[in-house]
């Protein structure tokens, strides 16, 4: 039994892997890059032809455009009775990447046939400090990580992290109307990933009062 796009499905054909999948799903899709190194974790997840797990299968997981990273040393790992493994890793470098992780399934043991494979993106961000990326000007926000205090914006392999707090000043424009004034609640409650975001960062700590201007879409 299963539910599809057209309801309610029976079938009596059996599970088979052959006819299934592999996909990849990143723990963070944003992370900040840093100088000595950061760490981000994915999933690699195998289902038949129903969407059920398959335990027992055998993945693995590769990095590219990101620099020179290897995950669990290249090897194929088995997944858990949820037909699911994390892999965790660390990226070394404090510049932007666009990151594509891609797992692979060699659901036939026949290594003559192509692996079957899933895809997913990271983007590594740099940070906005007073000395670099400062300030910019109507960038895309990308996403808003409000636990922390940050916004990723910009464009892919170009993002860039920007940290907010209580003392900074807010601007808001709304849509087709002027700017005006803002508070750090109010920014935070109407932010999302559909605006845009100018900003001037003067220094960093909780002394530091940089500005921001939200144009929302």
């Amino acid at each position: 039994v299963r539910v599809g796009d057209e309801g309610l499905v029976f079938s009596t054909e059996p599970s088979d892997k052959t006819a299934g999948t592999v996909s990849v799903k990143p723990a963070a899709e944003y992370v900040v890059a840093e100088a000595r190194g950061a760490g981000n974790r994915a999933t690699v997840t195998v289902v038949d032809q129903y969407g059920d797990p398959l335990a027992g299968e055998r993945v693995s997981l590769a990095s590219t455009g990101a620099g020179d990273i290897t995950i669990a040393l290249g090897r194929a790992l088995t997944v858990g009775a949820d037909g699911s493994y994390t892999f965790g890793y660390e990226r070394v470098g404090a510049g932007a990447a666009a990151e594509t992780l891609t797992a692979s399934w060699d659901h036939d043991g026949d290594t003559t046939t192509p692996a079957k494979t899933g895809r997913a993106t990271v983007e590594w961000a740099t940070r906005a400090t007073s000395t670099a990326d400062s300030t910019g000007t109507g960038q895309d926000i990308l996403s808003v990580d409000k636990g922390n205090g940050r916004v990723f914006v910009g464009s892919t392999g170009g993002v860039v992290v920007v940290s907010y707090d209580s003392n900074d000043r807010y601007d808001i424009t709304p849509s087709g109307g002027a700017v005006r004034p803002s508070s750090y609640a109010e920014f935070e409650k109407e932010i999302t990933d559909a605006d845009t975001l100018t900003w001037n960062i003067a220094g960093k700590g909780s002394r530091a009062v940089n500005t921001f201007t939200l144009v929302k879409a």
